[in-house]
C-alpha cells in the first residue's frame, strides 16, 4: 500500500464524523427554511442516508421538528 489509509479504506477520505455531520445539518437548517432529507443532503454534500439518519435521530432529541416530510430546527 505504500500510504497511511487503512486497507478499508478508511482515511484523510474517509466518512465524516458524526459530529460533523450534525453540524453540516444543522448549519442548513438554521435557515429557518423546513427542507426534506434530499434538500438538506444536495445542500451539504452529503450522503442522503446518512442526512437521513442523522434528521431521524436530532428528531428523537428534539433538536429538530419533522412536518410534512421535512425538518425544521425548534426555536
Amino acid at each position: 500500500m505504500g500510504s497511511s489509509e487503512s486497507a478499508n479504506g478508511n482515511g484523510a477520505s474517509g466518512r465524516t464524523a458524526s459530529g460533523a455531520t450534525k453540524s453540516a445539518v444543522l448549519a442548513v437548517l438554521a435557515s429557518g427554511d423546513a427542507m426534506t432529507a434530499g434538500e438538506v443532503a444536495n445542500a451539504t454534500g452529503l450522503g442522503r442516508a446518512s442526512v437521513s439518519t442523522t434528521l431521524s435521530k436530532l428528531s428523537k432529541t428534539g433538536e429538530v421538528t419533522k412536518a410534512a416530510r421535512r425538518y425544521q430546527i425548534n426555536r
